[in-house]
């Protein structure tokens, strides 16, 4: 019989500090894997009706104090959000076994805290099929452990993207989930990914989806090739309206052991601290992911800033355009000739180190570079 006189040796823990993940382990106590840690802070308001419109004094009046989470510190419950990375480095993986531990009705993923409000989520592939996919989530699902195979009716796996954006609705109108992840960005968007203004229109479609249904929608995407080890959301394929859209980008950028380093290249309401570390993963043998604990503190070093790629612009905006041409290369050529190649950089970042150096080019031959080619160098 427990002594009813005796204190509570957790009183006064507050298990869901709205800024540290805490560990339990510390105290010798163990959450059962099925009940959530205290969600109240990362529920919505009871009386929250949302709107396309508020006033000022309405936003002052409502109870919302903090982006709520559905992965924290990563991911917010409501919006979009991205993870990217190169081509078979386990982005797929990674998100089929986050879609299975909110569908299994998991408190945590990667040993930080998950507060789904449903534990239902959906899965759109567009480069498996039924056959493809099939041993891997088994193998996946098999990693759980022991838990009620009636869970994984709470994840659905679309396989067939045609008039993606009505069915999408159909099935949240049908019942609320709390993720859509959308494997991938590339296969569903129907036209150049260099169109900025087409990306964000399309974009836009599936925000106000995931605002009007309450959820999130994760984008899978690339990243560019060759881009070494250098960390930046410019390595992303496409134009800048593609990550301008995100509230978050991840990336998983695969290392020499085989381990994989979770990365944040852009988070509105990350903190800090969390921007400047790198999480390290490990694929293990069942398909899952195992938390490795190694963390490493990085620095964001803007590209424009990258030493190599700085002297090769300079190089080559004091360089002709060719040997008969009398014209030197523009931001334009600049872009085009280094694409594809480890230096690849944005017309943005070209023109600011074109800017930031224009008495040492000037001095190499001729002033910036415009737009279109210059036909003579400064007398």
């Amino acid at each position: 019989m427990p002594d009813a006189n005796k204190k509570n040796e957790f009183e006064g823990i507050d298990f869901g500090d709205d800024h540290e993940v805490v560990d339990l382990s510390l105290f010798n106590f163990v959450l059962p894997d099925d009940k959530p840690i205290n969600t109240s802070a990362q529920k919505k308001p009871d009386d929250f009706v949302y709107k396309t419109e508020y006033n000022g004094l309405e936003i002052f009046n409502n109870k919302i104090t903090s982006i709520p989470y559905l992965w924290k510190p990563f991911l917010q419950k409501i919006g979009l959000a991205a993870l990217v990375g190169e081509s078979d480095c386990g982005k797929s993986t990674f998100l089929s076994y986050l879609a299975l531990h909110i569908a299994l009705g998991k408190n945590s993923f990667m040993e930080t805290p998950l507060y789904p409000d449903y534990s239902k989520s959906i899965y759109v592939s567009t480069e498996d099929d039924i056959f493809s996919i099939s041993s891997k989530i088994k193998n996946q699902v098999n990693s759980f452990g022991r838990f009620k195979k009636k869970k994984l009716k709470n994840i659905e796996f679309i396989f067939e993207s045609n008039d993606l954006l009505k069915k999408l609705e159909k099935k949240l109108k049908e019942e609320k989930r709390d993720l859509i992840i959308i494997d991938a960005f590339g296969d569903v968007f129907p036209d150049d990914l260099n169109q900025n203004n087409k990306v964000r229109s399309f974009l836009d479609k599936y925000q106000n989806l995931a605002k009007k249904y309450e959820c999130l929608i994760v984008f899978l995407h690339h990243t560019k090739k060759n881009t070494g080890n250098y960390i930046s959301k410019d390595n992303v394929i496409g134009s800048q309206g593609f990550e301008a859209k995100m509230r978050v980008v991840l990336q998983l950028k695969p290392q020499k052991n085989g381990d994989l380093q979770l990365l944040v290249l852009k988070g509105n309401f990350i903190r800090r601290e969390t921007k400047q570390t790198s999480f390290t993963y490990q694929l293990m043998d069942t398909q899952g992911f195992h938390n490795t604990g190694i963390t490493s503190s990085r620095q964001f070093i803007p590209k424009k800033d990258n030493s190599a790629l700085k002297k090769k612009v300079i190089e080559l905006a004091s360089t002709f355009k060719d040997e008969t041409s009398n014209k030197y290369n523009s931001i334009r050529d600049i872009v085009r000739i280094l694409e594809g190649t480890e230096l690849e950089a944005k017309r943005t970042v070209v023109g600011e180190i074109v800017k930031e150096n224009k008495d040492l080019i000037a001095k190499n031959g001729h002033s910036i570079p415009p737009s279109a080619g210059q036909s003579e160098p400064p007398a």
